[in-house]
Formats: structure tokens, C-alpha cells, sequence
């Protein structure tokens, strides 16, 4: 999915690296437009869910290749967390794991009400861990001194492209 807005472009990626988990990588940059567009693919990717097509239990949004934070961005995406819990969906945020301190105040404030993760690798790490112990709905929490070790290269993974020329309801995308 591509949008077009301000001065700035939004692009994101929906991956399938394991059955349970969506993986929606968010690059460019972060403002409350471009919230909203993410908004509604998480919404997509639930109502999916909720219809029975696919066992989606996590929905991880890594904002490592976001460049530029604007304020609401993050305060933004927080509404999904109520919504996706209804659906029996554990959200997750990845990829701020080295910039935290970077980030403006209200996006730090905003990231503390989510449930986070360094690294995109290191949630579908713990994820599938959790699978394969026949826990989907509890990984274990990431150990900080985990975050100091080299992870290995990710696996090549499933990716599906969507493009959204502006707003309007996001296409329901296989996966």
C-alpha cells in the first residue's frame, strides 16, 4: 500500500512470516493521516480474522523504516489496541528498540501504551517460539539482553502489495 500525502510518502507492507501473525512493515513518514491509512488496514486485517478466514492471533506493526514522527502519529495507531483486543488480536509495535530516546515526548508517551518490541525479527522470534509451545496468545515477554545479540538474517517471507491512491476503505488482501 502507497499513500500520498504532504511532503511525505507512506508506504506499507503486509508479510505472513508465520500462520498466526500479520507483520504490517511502515515506512516513510508517520503522521495522522498516514495513522489512519494503517488504522485501516489493521481493521482489515481483523475484519479478516473476525470472519473466520485465517487464525490470526498477533498483528505486529514495525515502524523501524518510519523517517519522521509527527506528533499524533503513534497517538493515532493507539486506537487499534481496544479494537483488536475485542477480536482477540494481540497488537504489537516493533523497531523503535535503538531510537527511543529519539523520538519526540508525545510519541514516547504514545509507544508506552503499546505492547513493543525492538525489532520486528526479535516479535516474530518470540512469536513463533510461543507457536511452536502451543502458546498463541502469550509469548514470552523479550529479554533486554537479547536486544545486544547479532540476529540472524530474516527468512525471505510472503509479502502482499496493496496501492491506495487516498482515502477510502483498504482492499482485503490475501495472505
Amino acid at each position: 500500500m502507497r499513500n500520498m500525502h504532504g511532503s511525505g510518502a507512506l508506504q506499507v507492507t503486509i508479510e505472513v512470516p508465520i500462520p498466526v501473525a500479520r507483520l504490517i512493515r511502515v515506512a516513510g513518514r508517520l503522521d495522522r493521516s498516514a495513522a489512519r491509512c494503517v488504522l485501516r488496514l489493521v481493521d482489515a486485517q481483523l475484519a479478516v480474522a473476525a470472519g473466520g478466514h485465517r487464525a490470526v492471533a498477533h498483528l505486529v506493526i514495525d515502524v523501524e523504516a518510519v523517517s519522521c514522527f509527527e506528533p499524533g502519529g503513534l497517538e493515532v495507531l493507539r486506537d487499534a489496541v481496544p479494537h483488536a483486543d475485542r477480536h482477540g488480536v494481540t497488537l504489537w509495535v516493533s523497531g523503535c528498540g535503538g531510537r527511543v530516546h529519539l523520538l519526540p515526548l508525545r510519541s514516547r508517551q504514545a509507544l508506552g501504551l503499546f505492547r513493543t518490541f525492538p525489532t520486528a525479527e526479535l516479535a516474530l522470534d518470540a512469536l513463533a517460539g510461543a507457536v511452536a509451545a502451543d502458546r498463541p496468545h502469550r509469548p514470552p515477554a523479550p529479554d533486554p539482553a537479547a536486544y545486544r545479540i547479532a540476529t540472524p538474517v530474516p527468512q525471505p517471507r510472503r509479502a502482499v502489495d496493496a496501492h491506495v491512491d487516498g482515502p477510502g476503505p483498504a482492499a482485503a488482501l490475501s495472505g
